[in-house]
Protein backbone atom coordinates (compact mmCIF):
# COMPACT_ATOMS: atom_id res chain seq x y z
CA UNK A 1 0.00 0.00 0.00
CA UNK A 2 1.10 3.58 -0.53
CA UNK A 3 2.30 5.69 2.36
CA UNK A 4 -0.48 7.72 3.90
CA UNK A 5 -3.23 5.24 3.03
CA UNK A 6 -4.97 3.10 5.59
CA UNK A 7 -3.40 -0.27 6.11
CA UNK A 8 -5.19 -3.36 7.18
CA UNK A 9 -3.73 -4.84 10.34
CA UNK A 10 -4.18 -8.40 11.39
CA UNK A 11 -3.25 -9.18 14.94
CA UNK A 12 -3.09 -12.56 16.57
CA UNK A 13 -3.47 -12.47 20.35
CA UNK A 14 -0.79 -14.23 22.32
CA UNK A 15 -2.18 -17.29 24.11
CA UNK A 16 -1.42 -17.88 27.77
CA UNK A 17 0.53 -20.78 29.23
CA UNK A 18 -2.52 -22.86 30.07
CA UNK A 19 -3.94 -22.55 26.58
CA UNK A 20 -0.60 -23.43 24.99
CA UNK A 21 -0.32 -26.40 27.34
CA UNK A 22 -3.82 -27.62 26.44
CA UNK A 23 -3.16 -27.27 22.73
CA UNK A 24 0.17 -29.08 22.96
CA UNK A 25 -1.41 -31.86 25.06
CA UNK A 26 -4.18 -32.32 22.50
CA UNK A 27 -1.68 -32.61 19.64
CA UNK A 28 0.62 -34.95 21.57
CA UNK A 29 -2.31 -37.20 22.53
CA UNK A 30 -3.44 -37.27 18.90
CA UNK A 31 0.03 -38.31 17.72
CA UNK A 32 0.23 -41.05 20.36
CA UNK A 33 -3.29 -42.19 19.45
CA UNK A 34 -2.23 -42.57 15.81
CA UNK A 35 0.98 -44.38 16.76
CA UNK A 36 -0.79 -46.81 19.09
CA UNK A 37 -3.56 -47.52 16.59
CA UNK A 38 -0.98 -48.05 13.86
CA UNK A 39 0.72 -50.59 16.15
CA UNK A 40 -2.64 -52.37 16.58
CA UNK A 41 -2.96 -51.37 20.23
CA UNK A 42 -6.73 -51.66 20.48
CA UNK A 43 -6.82 -50.55 24.14
CA UNK A 44 -6.73 -46.96 22.89
CA UNK A 45 -10.34 -47.30 21.75
CA UNK A 46 -11.27 -48.07 25.39
CA UNK A 47 -10.47 -44.42 26.17
CA UNK A 48 -13.16 -43.11 23.81
CA UNK A 49 -16.53 -42.28 25.35
CA UNK A 50 -19.22 -44.86 24.63
CA UNK A 51 -22.48 -44.46 26.56
CA UNK A 52 -22.99 -48.24 26.46
CA UNK A 53 -19.57 -48.86 28.04
CA UNK A 54 -20.16 -46.31 30.81
CA UNK A 55 -23.61 -47.57 31.78
CA UNK A 56 -23.22 -51.29 31.10
CA UNK A 57 -19.57 -51.86 32.07
CA UNK A 58 -18.90 -49.00 34.51
CA UNK A 59 -16.11 -47.43 32.43
CA UNK A 60 -16.62 -43.99 33.96
CA UNK A 61 -13.00 -42.97 33.30
CA UNK A 62 -14.05 -42.42 29.69
CA UNK A 63 -15.59 -39.11 30.84
CA UNK A 64 -12.05 -37.89 31.56
CA UNK A 65 -10.20 -39.49 28.64
CA UNK A 66 -12.40 -38.91 25.59
CA UNK A 67 -11.49 -35.22 25.29
CA UNK A 68 -7.81 -35.97 24.65
CA UNK A 69 -8.39 -38.03 21.51
CA UNK A 70 -9.80 -37.12 18.10
CA UNK A 71 -10.93 -38.97 15.00
CA UNK A 72 -7.89 -40.91 13.82
CA UNK A 73 -8.94 -40.94 10.16
CA UNK A 74 -8.70 -37.15 9.76
CA UNK A 75 -6.89 -34.34 11.53
CA UNK A 76 -9.66 -31.87 10.61
CA UNK A 77 -11.55 -32.42 13.89
CA UNK A 78 -8.44 -31.70 15.95
CA UNK A 79 -7.47 -28.65 13.89
CA UNK A 80 -10.98 -27.25 14.18
CA UNK A 81 -10.94 -27.69 17.97
CA UNK A 82 -7.51 -26.05 18.22
CA UNK A 83 -8.56 -23.07 16.10
CA UNK A 84 -11.73 -22.35 18.11
CA UNK A 85 -9.92 -22.93 21.38
CA UNK A 86 -7.24 -20.43 20.34
CA UNK A 87 -9.73 -17.84 19.08
CA UNK A 88 -11.85 -17.77 22.22
CA UNK A 89 -9.65 -19.31 24.88
CA UNK A 90 -6.89 -16.71 24.56
CA UNK A 91 -9.01 -13.82 25.74
CA UNK A 92 -10.80 -15.92 28.38
CA UNK A 93 -7.51 -17.00 29.94
CA UNK A 94 -6.35 -13.37 30.05
CA UNK A 95 -9.64 -12.30 31.64
CA UNK A 96 -10.13 -15.20 34.06
CA UNK A 97 -6.56 -16.12 34.86
CA UNK A 98 -4.90 -19.49 34.40
CA UNK A 99 -6.51 -21.40 37.26
CA UNK A 100 -10.08 -20.30 36.53
CA UNK A 101 -9.54 -20.94 32.81
CA UNK A 102 -8.41 -24.52 33.45
CA UNK A 103 -11.27 -25.18 35.86
CA UNK A 104 -13.75 -23.86 33.28
CA UNK A 105 -12.20 -26.03 30.56
CA UNK A 106 -12.53 -29.09 32.80
CA UNK A 107 -16.14 -28.27 33.69
CA UNK A 108 -17.03 -27.72 30.02
CA UNK A 109 -15.31 -30.98 29.01
CA UNK A 110 -17.13 -32.93 31.73
CA UNK A 111 -20.38 -31.21 30.74
CA UNK A 112 -19.89 -32.31 27.13
CA UNK A 113 -19.39 -35.89 28.30
CA UNK A 114 -22.44 -35.83 30.56
CA UNK A 115 -24.55 -34.39 27.72
CA UNK A 116 -23.29 -37.20 25.48
CA UNK A 117 -24.37 -39.75 28.08
CA UNK A 118 -27.81 -38.14 28.39
CA UNK A 119 -28.29 -38.22 24.62
CA UNK A 120 -27.08 -41.82 24.68
CA UNK A 121 -29.79 -42.70 27.19
CA UNK A 122 -32.37 -40.89 25.06
CA UNK A 123 -31.18 -42.91 22.06
CA UNK A 124 -32.32 -46.02 23.92
CA UNK A 125 -35.92 -44.81 24.00
CA UNK A 126 -38.52 -45.62 21.38
CA UNK A 127 -38.89 -41.93 20.50
CA UNK A 128 -35.25 -41.06 19.79
CA UNK A 129 -33.91 -44.55 19.02
CA UNK A 130 -34.84 -44.45 15.32
CA UNK A 131 -33.23 -41.01 14.98
CA UNK A 132 -29.97 -42.00 16.71
CA UNK A 133 -29.64 -45.73 16.04
CA UNK A 134 -25.95 -46.18 16.88
CA UNK A 135 -25.37 -43.31 19.33
CA UNK A 136 -25.43 -45.75 22.27
CA UNK A 137 -22.53 -47.88 21.02
CA UNK A 138 -20.52 -45.54 18.78
CA UNK A 139 -17.36 -43.89 20.17
CA UNK A 140 -17.50 -40.18 20.97
CA UNK A 141 -14.22 -38.35 21.18
CA UNK A 142 -12.67 -34.91 20.98
CA UNK A 143 -12.60 -31.66 22.88
CA UNK A 144 -15.62 -30.22 21.09
CA UNK A 145 -17.76 -30.05 24.23
CA UNK A 146 -15.07 -28.07 26.05
CA UNK A 147 -14.50 -25.85 23.01
CA UNK A 148 -18.22 -25.13 22.62
CA UNK A 149 -18.34 -24.28 26.33
CA UNK A 150 -15.42 -21.86 25.86
CA UNK A 151 -17.13 -20.28 22.86
CA UNK A 152 -20.36 -19.74 24.80
CA UNK A 153 -18.41 -18.42 27.80
CA UNK A 154 -16.61 -15.97 25.50
CA UNK A 155 -19.89 -14.78 23.99
CA UNK A 156 -21.44 -14.26 27.42
CA UNK A 157 -18.34 -12.70 29.02
CA UNK A 158 -17.70 -10.33 26.13
CA UNK A 159 -21.34 -9.93 25.07
CA UNK A 160 -21.04 -6.40 23.67
CA UNK A 161 -17.58 -6.68 22.15
CA UNK A 162 -17.55 -6.58 18.37
CA UNK A 163 -15.45 -8.99 16.41
CA UNK A 164 -14.94 -9.83 12.78
CA UNK A 165 -15.91 -13.37 11.88
CA UNK A 166 -14.67 -14.72 8.57
CA UNK A 167 -17.54 -15.07 6.09
CA UNK A 168 -20.06 -13.89 8.70
CA UNK A 169 -18.89 -10.29 9.02
CA UNK A 170 -18.82 -8.21 12.20
CA UNK A 171 -20.89 -9.34 15.15
CA UNK A 172 -21.11 -8.96 18.90
CA UNK A 173 -20.26 -11.73 21.33
CA UNK A 174 -23.88 -12.26 22.29
CA UNK A 175 -24.77 -12.76 18.63
CA UNK A 176 -22.09 -15.43 18.37
CA UNK A 177 -23.65 -17.32 21.28
CA UNK A 178 -27.00 -17.35 19.53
Amino acid sequence: MRPGTSQMQVSFPRPGRALIGLMVALVVCYVFELLFLRANQTWVAELYLRPSAVFESGKVWQLATYIWFHRPDTAWHLLNNLLWLYLFGTKLEQWWGTKRFLVAYGVFALGGGVLTLIVGLLARTSVFGPLLPSFWTNPHLGASGAVIGMTIAFGLTFANEEMGMLLLGRMKGKTLVL
